[in-house]
This record gives C-alpha cells, sequence and structure tokens, in this order.
C-alpha cells in the first residue's frame, strides 16, 4: 500500500493511518498528517501540535526548548515573522519587541536614549543619519561644535574656544573675534577694540 495515496504527506502507514510523516508534518490524534509551520511559528519539523524539533533558522528562528523563538537581535512583528531589532530601533543590537530595546551598539557610536530607556541615541558629537550615527562636523560654520542633529545644525559648542550657540552656528564670544582660521582671538590684542 502506498501511504502518501492514501494519507496525504504519509511516509508510513498502517491499516488504521498514518504512522509518520513528510518533514514538516506531524502524525496528528486523527492518525494523519498536519501541517507543523500551521501549529508552531517559525517550525519546520515537530513531532506533536507543540513541539517543535527543527526551527526555520534561514528567517531568524531559533529553537527554545519545545518551541521557536527569534534569535538574538530579532523579535517577533504583529505578522508572525522575525525581523532585526535595527528595523525600528536604530542602533539597537537585542530587543524584547519593536519598540523595547535592551543593547544598543555602542562600537556603532550609540548610547542608551537619556529619555526612553527602550531606545537608542547617538553619543554626543554624533547624529543619526539613514540609522548610522555620523560625526559632527569640525570646519567651517560647525567650528568647535560639541553636539548637533545634523550636518549643518550644532546644539552645543566648545566654550573652552571662546564659542557660543547662536541659530545652530558657533560663534565667538563676546570680547572675541574669528581670526583667518576660524580660531577665536580676544579683543584685547587688537588695539581699539
Amino acid at each position: 500500500m502506498v501511504c502518501s495515496s492514501t494519507f496525504p504527506q504519509c511516509l508510513g502507514c498502517s491499516a488504521t493511518g498514518c504512522t509518520s510523516c513528510s518533514n514538516g508534518y506531524f502524525v496528528n490524534a486523527g492518525n494523519t498528517c498536519s501541517d507543523c509551520p500551521s501549529a508552531i511559528t517559525g517550525c519546520l519539523s515537530c513531532s506533536s501540535n507543540s513541539v517543535c524539533t527543527n526551527c526555520d533558522t534561514a528567517n531568524s528562528f531559533v529553537l527554545s526548548g519545545s518551541s521557536c523563538v527569534c534569535d538574538s537581535g530579532y523579535t517577533l512583528s504583529a505578522t508572525s515573522v522575525c525581523v532585526a531589532c535595527t528595523a525600528t530601533l536604530p542602533g539597537c543590537l537585542t530587543c524584547t519587541s519593536q519598540s523595547a530595546c535592551t543593547s544598543c551598539d555602542i562600537g556603532g557610536n550609540f548610547e542608551v536614549n537619556t529619555t526612553n530607556s527602550s531606545a537608542c541615541q547617538c553619543l554626543p558629537g554624533y547624529y543619526l543619519v539613514s540609522l548610522s550615527c555620523v560625526i559632527c562636523p569640525t570646519t567651517g560654520t560647525m567650528l568647535g561644535c560639541l553636539e548637533c542633529t545634523s550636518s549643518s545644525t550644532c546644539t552645543a559648542c566648545d566654550a573652552s574656544l571662546h564659542l557660543i550657540l547662536s541659530s545652530g552656528n558657533c560663534i565667538c564670544s563676546s570680547g572675541y573675534y574669528p581670526d583667518a582660521g576660524g580660531t577665536c582671538q580676544s579683543c584685547q590684542s587688537i588695539l581699539g577694540c
């Protein structure tokens, strides 16, 4: 008797039904084969409707006990697929959901957000561009810029260089002027200043 013609996906059978199934299926209570993925999210093969034996690693699922979970750096979406933490949380290495980061990419110049501990932000002196932290420019109108929100908007200037913030740029503080190289010099060095 050819089992698969009598019982779809059946590899081994007896007079009462299926005894073993194709990969991705299990023998259910009715002695027929049921699809594993419909029973356990991310499961490729299983021994019952609640015990997975092999997960879909190509889609970032890993076996945890008898079920499949998203691998580290991924979280389960509303559509039951594993998505990278960085897809919704820039700079996030590990997360518990698409809105809760548990560790930030320090090597990528990220740190825990100071106003939202479930997110990451760029380190001071960096700003976010396409999910990456880029260093704030320190030339031209951004000379002496310590923190910025873009390549042209400074938010903090180096006071030790006698610079103050003015409309997103660093300018020399009162009593100082910029020399040809942009360095703030004391007006006291100029007669009559």
